[in-house]
């Protein structure tokens, strides 16, 4: 049985994924391209897409007691999800740690005797025991390091707030920016039934949600807007150092990269659920293999990729909700075969919309439409029924046939006691 805990216990844990160093880059990526106005409105209509996935699909793991893998599971069958779909989810958590860790570890290299390669390492060590030692103790951890990062960003902002203000050149399609929100986030949506599974009630999910989700995801992206306009920059070391001294401002960086502890705790769980028992040891050993393959992907240079990786997320990860989202809502009953073909074949329809398409952040949302009507067309089509239709004279011949056998044994069988 999965230990309950309050959404207050959650809440830290998803304030500290949003409000860090990577979202503020979000708010910075949005006011590059579109104007204050549209950019802001951006930031909100995207965030409340993402608090109805957190609330709607991370709830189906407080709804069900599953982890991301098992409801993988229904989606895509046992086979497809243990094979396929279970290390698709663990992959994409796996490489926002890698992300986070990278920018927290050169910071920590900057204010130590360390190299930035060490550092790095050493960093995203710190942020494995971090997840390894469990859901209250990243609470904790979380919550002091957010409140702290909100105290300084904050400083930050009445400095930004005497600067001039720039607006970019060109602007942007306004749905490319809702589609560069979500994607932020899509992969991390994901896993959170991982989290949602430890509430006790919808109503926790929901809390849970808006107050450690979608408050702190609004204030995060719109202090990176009014630093991108003002002093150019959405970086907050930069922003830190004017105000502070660099030492400080990289400390500060340290801090903010904390999130990288939530973003390897899913991968430990769902290869816990797939490989071996579902036990929190196995949990914990995972939760380090998985940190492991992060601290590989750093050293190899992901973070030098990240447009590259916000298109492909959307593209992959945004197939997934919509595929689920629609399955528990017109699935007649749960999926219960090795693969669900159904399934596989909407994801497929879904990822190549997203990955042909030319404008980020659109790719996203025309890869999960696609995904729901394709999904929705295959799960409401009875192949049977037009197999029925057009070789019914046959099915019905078989049927009286088998009829007529079972009959004649039936008789051969009375003849027989009988006797």
């Amino acid at each position: 049985m999965v230990e309950k805990y309050s959404w207050i216990t959650i809440v830290p844990i998803f304030a500290g994924l949003v409000f860090s160093a990577w979202y503020f880059m979000i708010g910075g990526l949005l006011v590059s391209g579109l104007n204050f106005t549209n950019a802001v409105m951006a930031l909100i209509l995207g965030n409340i897409i993402l608090l109805g996935i957190f609330y709607k699909y991370g709830g189906l793991g407080q709804k069900r007691n599953a982890s991301s893998s098992q409801i993988a599971s229904d989606l895509f069958g046992t086979h497809g999800s243990k094979y396929f779909f279970s290390v698709l989810l663990s992959v994409g958590q796996i490489g926002w740690f890698a992300i986070i860790a990278d920018i927290g570890g050169r910071a920590l290299s900057n204010v130590s005797f360390l190299s930035s390669n060490m550092g790095v390492v050493v960093y995203a060590i710190i942020a494995i025991f971090i997840a390894i030692a469990g859901i209250r103790v990243m609470s904790y951890v979380k919550g002091f390091l957010t409140v702290a990062t909100m105290g300084l960003a904050l400083m930050g902002l009445n400095n930004a707030l005497s600067a001039p203000v720039v607006y970019p050149e060109e602007e942007s399609l306004f749905f490319s920016g809702v589609g560069i929100v979500i994607a932020s986030v899509i992969s991390f949506c994901t896993v959170t039934p991982d989290y949602m599974r430890y509430l006790g009630s919808r109503k926790h999910v929901f809390l849970s949600s808006f107050f450690g989700f979608f408050i702190p995801a609004i204030f995060a992206g719109f202090l990176g807007i009014i630093f991108t306009i003002t002093i150019r920059t959405w970086d907050l070391t930069l922003i830190v150092s004017t105000f502070t001294s660099p030492v400080m401002a990289n400390w500060f960086l340290i801090l903010a990269s904390a999130s990288a502890a939530t973003s390897i705790f899913a991968p430990g769980v769902i290869m816990s659920t797939v490989i071996g028992k579902k036990t929190e040891h196995n949990r914990r050993r995972w939760t380090l293999v998985t940190g492991i393959v992060g601290i590989i992907l750093i050293l190899l240079g992901i973070t030098h990729h990240f447009p590259t990786w916000i298109t492909v997320l959307g593209a992959l990860y945004a197939p997934i909700i919509a595929i689920g989202l629609v399955h528990y809502s017109l699935a007649r009953k749960p999926r219960a075969s090795k693969w669900n073909i159904d399934g596989i074949i909407s994801w497929v329809t879904g990822c190549f919309v997203g990955l042909i398409s030319n404008e980020p952040g659109i790719n996203l949302l025309f890869a999960g439409i696609i995904a729901a009507m394709t999904y929705a067309f295959l799960i409401d089509f009875d192949v049977r029924t037009v197999y029925g239709r057009y070789f019914g004279k046959v099915l019905i011949h078989q049927d009286y046939q088998t009829i007529i056998t079972k009959r004649q044994r039936g008789d051969g069988n009375k003849a027989r006691k009988n006797e």
